[in-house]
């Protein structure tokens, strides 16, 4: 029987690692694993084999989140995409250690967490990332995200990635959104729609966080895409609504 990639396997293939780097029989826990891999990176081209690279599913449904703080410090993701998806028992996920300069996909990352409320991204480099698809679909309980100081210049889907995020109060950052789709895209592109819709109680702040923040497609020479606000229309002025239309969002 083929074996399942979970949590669990991973880490005993890191633990596996280092034990035959180290030439050791000794346990080594998972909560140490960064600490190890520090002590072994004199030889940096041996030491990369213990990196973690393909992060999809990495923690899937799992309850040891206790563990997440150190075992991303030994990720260097091409892939991150149901990284977290369906973590259920996350309240507040801090991702200040993980390295997603090499990653391209964060589609579906954190699907399904049902509980969770908070999640900062704050400073991560998502520079290589193109596409966000799902991302947060389904965080039921979201009131706050922190993507400030992000480089999401080459983000080129976006599909559902709110989808039934009902509880989502606050967004900070969105730097350039839309700033890496393609003027031979037709316009009103499902896959470039940032659609809203679902997060009724966002602040006033917030939209006009995100009307300020995103990218003048116009002036790129795309074609007109969708900023999707629902309800939310009703906390805006027309003139504040026009500072979208005019960089190629028709706002709806």
């Amino acid at each position: 029987m083929a074996r399942i990639d979970n949590l669990n396997n991973f880490l005993t293939d890191v633990a596996n690692a280092i034990r035959k780097r180290k030439k050791t029989t000794s346990l080594i826990l998972a909560s140490n694993f960064d600490t190890e891999i520090e002590s072994i990176k004199s030889d940096e081209t041996a030491s990369s084999q213990y990196y973690i690279n393909d992060c999809s599913y990495l923690f899937y449904n799992s309850s040891r989140l206790d563990e997440v703080e150190n075992i991303l410090k030994i990720c260097k993701p091409t892939n991150t995409s149901n990284m977290f998806r369906s973590c259920k028992q996350a309240t507040i996920l801090d991702l200040r250690n993980l390295d997603l300069s090499r990653s391209n996909t964060m589609a579906n990352m954190f699907t399904d967490c049902s509980n969770l409320t908070n999640v900062d991204l704050s400073d991560l480099d998502i520079s290589e990332v193109t596409t966000m698809i799902a991302m947060f679909s389904g965080c039921t309980k979201l009131t706050d995200i922190n993507l400030s100081n992000l480089s999401a210049e080459k983000v080129i889907n976006v599909n559902n990635m709110f989808t039934n995020c009902t509880s989502l109060e606050n967004i900070i950052g969105f730097p350039n959104f839309g700033k890496g789709y393609l003027a031979t895209t037709a316009a009103n592109s499902t896959a470039y729609a940032l659609n809203l819709s679902a997060s009724s109680n966002l602040t006033y702040d917030s939209l006009m966080n995100v009307i300020n923040s995103i990218y003048d497609i116009a002036s790129a020479g795309c074609k007109t895409q969708k900023l999707i606000l629902g309800n939310n229309l009703e906390k805006l002025t027309q003139e504040e609504i026009q500072i979208a239309t005019d960089k190629g969002w028709t706002v709806s």
